[in-house]
C-alpha cells in the first residue's frame, strides 16, 4: 500500500488495527480460560503478557510511519536522479 493511501485511509487502517489488537487480546484470554482460569484473571494476565494496548498501538504506527518515510525518501531519491 502506498503511503498516499495509508494517509487518505487512516482511519480505516485505525480500525483494523483495533481489530487485530482485538483477536490476539481475545486469543490470549481464550487460552488462560482453557488454562482453568478465572475470566477475570484471564483478561487481566492477557493485558499483563500483551502489555499497554495504546503503548502497543503507537509501536505500530510508529513503524508504519517509518516505512512510510523510506517509501517518501527513496521516490524523492529516484526522481532527483531522473532529473540530473
Amino acid at each position: 500500500m502506498s503511503w498516499w493511501s495509508r494517509l487518505l485511509k487512516r482511519g480505516e487502517m485505525e480500525r483494523h488495527l483495533d481489530a487485530e489488537l482485538r483477536f490476539h487480546l481475545d486469543g490470549l484470554v481464550a487460552d488462560n480460560l482453557r488454562a482453568g482460569m478465572s475470566q477475570q484473571q484471564a483478561r487481566r494476565s492477557a493485558y499483563l503478557e500483551f502489555g499497554g494496548v495504546q503503548q502497543v498501538k503507537e509501536e505500530c504506527r510508529d513503524a508504519r510511519a517509518l516505512s512510510s518515510s523510506k517509501i517518501f525518501y527513496g521516490m524523492s531519491a529516484a526522481a532527483s536522479r531522473s532529473c540530473s
